[in-house]
């Protein structure tokens, strides 16, 4: 019997007994790089692979997803990290170099220079007017570390800053050292506080867990816990997917176009003053924008290099009647896909680039003849 075999024999037996003893079989979906899923219990993600129970291990490199499902239910403690990650639990605990974060029924540790700031609010009732934000009070440019305490005052709540250097948090109080002297804070007192950190760039991988979500460079998960840059530590059984292509993904949104034609059906109204950026190709809303594009549109982008595949997915705008009109996606001049538009349902995009060098999209009036309506690309992306 080969060497890898008996490897891959001791692990699923490892992963069967673990599973067992603790009745916390993990059921994953990997989506992989070529359009195809694969389904089953998880057994281990290392950094280099993903491995289902009596399967192969996949490589990272082929996998665009993996994703779990289960509840996701977000604490009334925030936890937000100077790399843009977030954690909510039930609380936040704080005593030397690790921050202890409770999750479901284990919890997240964390190093303490990781945490920018820290939400603590009780759980609201249904229907209660959610509190003011207290973020919003802080100064533009701080200076130090800052405690936010919150006073009930008319009906509302009067929000106090106080420059400091935060000690420790437990689970009755903040300590704070102000003058060189360390003072007790009531817990139930504070309602926020901010860590004076610097920014820092995140990793390319995103990984969502019940109530939160981190960027990460490198993830390993056994039946034991979720670890994520070596560095936090979770219970296994929060994890929710780890999105590997998020990291290999370039939106179209942030390239330049190489080409960009627009023939309105009366021609005339393009050209007045005014009215060309209206028919024009734009992207609309917050990242993840979506390209809307009007008939007759021709829009050429430069496919970034050791892209591999392209993906939207393409419908009428909101409210809109497309009445057959027809797009086109064309890598290199070679139609790769075609389709006509009669409805808001949404048509997926997936179009192989691997070596193209352009890729555009034309969109044409309704074949039977009108005006046509714009459509709506979702997220258009490259991915590596």
């Amino acid at each position: 019997m080969k060497p890898g075999r008996v490897c891959g024999g001791l692990l699923v037996a490892l992963v069967t007994a673990v599973a067992a003893a603790t009745d916390s079989v993990v059921v994953a979906t990997l989506e992989k790089t070529d359009g195809t899923t694969v389904s089953g219990t998880l057994a281990a993600v290392s950094p280099t692979a993903v491995t289902l129970l009596g399967a192969d291990p996949v490589a990272v490199t082929t996998v665009r997803r993996v994703v779990i499902a289960g509840p996701v239910a977000p604490g009334p403690v925030v936890v937000e990290c100077v790399d843009g990650s977030t954690l909510s639990g039930t609380d936040f605990v704080w005593e030397g170099a690790a921050a202890t974060v409770p999750l479901g029924d284990g919890a997240a540790e964390l190093p303490m220079q990781r945490v920018r700031s820290v939400t603590l609010r009780r759980p609201r009732a249904a229907g209660d007017t959610p509190p003011p934000d207290w973020r919003a009070v802080l100064p533009e440019s701080p200076q130090t570390d800052l405690l936010v305490v919150g006073k009930p005052e008319e009906g509302s709540e009067r929000l106090d800053v106080v420059e400091c250097a935060i000690a420790a948090v437990t689970a009755d109080t903040v300590t704070v050292v102000l003058d060189e002297e360390r003072i007790p804070v009531k817990r139930s007192k504070v309602v926020g506080l901010w860590f004076l950190r610097g920014a820092e760039v995140g990793g390319g991988t995103r990984v969502d867990v019940d109530g939160g979500r981190l960027t990460a460079r490198k993830v390993s998960w056994t039946p034991q816990a979720l670890v994520v840059d070596d560095a936090v530590r979770l219970p296994a059984a929060v994890l929710r997917s780890i999105d590997y292509a998020a990291g290999r993904t370039v939106r179209l949104a942030s390239l330049a176009t190489e080409r960009s034609e627009t023939e309105p059906f009366f021609g005339t109204l393009g050209r007045m003053e005014g009215l060309g950026p209206y028919f024009a190709p734009r992207f609309v809303g917050r990242e993840p924008a979506a390209l809307v594009l009007r008939p007759r549109s021709h829009v050429v982008w430069r496919v970034p290099a050791d892209a591999r595949r392209f993906r939207t997915a393409v419908a009428a705008a909101p409210g809109k009647l497309p009445a057959g009109v027809v797009v086109t996606v064309l890598l290199d001049d070679r139609e790769m896909f075609r389709r006509r538009i009669d409805d808001a349902t949404a048509s997926p995009v997936d179009v192989d680039v691997s070596g193209g060098r352009r890729l555009a999209i034309n969109v044409e009036f309704p074949a039977g003849g009108g005006m046509g309506c714009p459509l709506r690309f979702t997220d258009p992306v490259f991915e590596k």
